[in-house]
Protein backbone atom coordinates (compact mmCIF):
# COMPACT_ATOMS: atom_id res chain seq x y z
CA UNK A 1 0.00 0.00 0.00
CA UNK A 2 1.01 3.61 -0.32
CA UNK A 3 2.29 3.27 -3.87
CA UNK A 4 0.07 6.08 -5.18
CA UNK A 5 1.05 9.34 -6.77
CA UNK A 6 2.90 11.74 -4.53
CA UNK A 7 1.66 15.32 -4.87
CA UNK A 8 3.88 18.26 -4.10
CA UNK A 9 2.40 21.57 -2.99
CA UNK A 10 2.21 24.22 -5.66
CA UNK A 11 4.20 27.44 -5.38
CA UNK A 12 1.99 30.53 -4.98
CA UNK A 13 1.68 32.87 -7.92
CA UNK A 14 3.63 36.14 -7.64
CA UNK A 15 1.44 39.17 -6.81
CA UNK A 16 0.06 41.07 -9.79
CA UNK A 17 1.24 44.66 -10.17
CA UNK A 18 -1.37 47.23 -9.20
CA UNK A 19 -2.49 49.55 -11.98
CA UNK A 20 -4.07 52.87 -10.99
CA UNK A 21 -7.73 53.12 -12.06
CA UNK A 22 -7.08 56.41 -13.85
CA UNK A 23 -4.71 54.59 -16.17
CA UNK A 24 -7.40 52.05 -17.11
CA UNK A 25 -10.16 54.59 -17.58
CA UNK A 26 -8.00 57.18 -19.30
CA UNK A 27 -8.73 59.96 -16.83
CA UNK A 28 -6.54 62.99 -17.34
CA UNK A 29 -4.86 64.04 -14.16
CA UNK A 30 -3.94 67.67 -13.72
CA UNK A 31 -0.95 68.51 -11.65
CA UNK A 32 -1.40 70.74 -8.62
CA UNK A 33 0.96 73.18 -10.34
CA UNK A 34 -0.76 74.61 -13.48
CA UNK A 35 2.62 75.37 -15.03
CA UNK A 36 3.39 71.64 -15.18
CA UNK A 37 0.40 70.77 -17.38
CA UNK A 38 -1.38 67.43 -17.60
CA UNK A 39 0.03 63.96 -17.20
CA UNK A 40 -0.72 63.38 -20.91
CA UNK A 41 1.57 66.26 -21.88
CA UNK A 42 4.32 64.70 -19.78
CA UNK A 43 3.84 61.40 -21.59
CA UNK A 44 3.97 63.07 -24.99
CA UNK A 45 7.31 64.61 -24.03
CA UNK A 46 8.73 61.10 -23.57
CA UNK A 47 7.30 58.95 -26.40
CA UNK A 48 8.95 55.81 -25.08
CA UNK A 49 6.50 55.73 -22.15
CA UNK A 50 3.47 57.09 -24.03
CA UNK A 51 0.47 54.76 -24.17
CA UNK A 52 -2.50 55.94 -26.28
CA UNK A 53 -5.91 55.88 -24.60
CA UNK A 54 -8.69 53.75 -26.14
CA UNK A 55 -11.28 55.49 -28.30
CA UNK A 56 -13.97 52.94 -27.50
CA UNK A 57 -14.66 49.98 -25.19
CA UNK A 58 -16.55 46.78 -25.79
CA UNK A 59 -19.56 46.23 -23.52
CA UNK A 60 -17.74 43.87 -21.13
CA UNK A 61 -14.85 46.30 -20.61
CA UNK A 62 -17.21 49.28 -20.27
CA UNK A 63 -19.12 47.40 -17.55
CA UNK A 64 -15.91 46.55 -15.73
CA UNK A 65 -14.40 50.04 -15.71
CA UNK A 66 -17.66 51.88 -14.98
CA UNK A 67 -19.01 49.40 -12.39
CA UNK A 68 -22.34 49.40 -14.23
CA UNK A 69 -24.19 46.24 -15.19
CA UNK A 70 -24.89 45.18 -18.78
CA UNK A 71 -28.61 45.90 -18.43
CA UNK A 72 -28.01 49.45 -17.15
CA UNK A 73 -25.45 50.05 -19.89
CA UNK A 74 -27.92 48.98 -22.59
CA UNK A 75 -30.66 51.12 -20.97
CA UNK A 76 -28.35 54.15 -21.18
CA UNK A 77 -27.60 53.35 -24.82
CA UNK A 78 -31.28 53.03 -25.74
CA UNK A 79 -32.12 56.29 -23.93
CA UNK A 80 -29.34 58.03 -25.93
CA UNK A 81 -27.43 59.00 -22.76
CA UNK A 82 -24.50 56.83 -23.83
CA UNK A 83 -23.08 56.90 -27.34
CA UNK A 84 -22.18 53.62 -29.03
CA UNK A 85 -21.43 52.24 -32.49
CA UNK A 86 -21.85 48.86 -34.07
CA UNK A 87 -18.79 47.45 -35.83
CA UNK A 88 -20.03 44.32 -37.53
CA UNK A 89 -21.88 42.49 -34.74
CA UNK A 90 -19.80 44.07 -32.01
CA UNK A 91 -21.07 47.05 -30.02
CA UNK A 92 -18.46 49.59 -28.99
CA UNK A 93 -19.07 52.25 -26.34
CA UNK A 94 -17.42 55.59 -27.16
CA UNK A 95 -14.88 56.24 -24.39
CA UNK A 96 -15.50 60.00 -24.24
CA UNK A 97 -19.24 59.41 -23.85
CA UNK A 98 -18.69 56.91 -21.02
CA UNK A 99 -16.24 59.24 -19.22
CA UNK A 100 -18.59 62.23 -19.44
CA UNK A 101 -21.56 60.12 -18.29
CA UNK A 102 -19.62 59.03 -15.18
CA UNK A 103 -18.35 62.57 -14.54
CA UNK A 104 -21.85 64.07 -14.80
CA UNK A 105 -23.69 61.17 -13.17
CA UNK A 106 -26.47 59.06 -14.62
Amino acid sequence: MGGGIKLTPRKPYPPRPRVPLGHLVGVRRRSSNPAQGTADEDLMANPATYEPQPLAYDVTTACRISSLGRTKLYELISSKKLESRMVGKRRLIIAESLHSLIAEGC
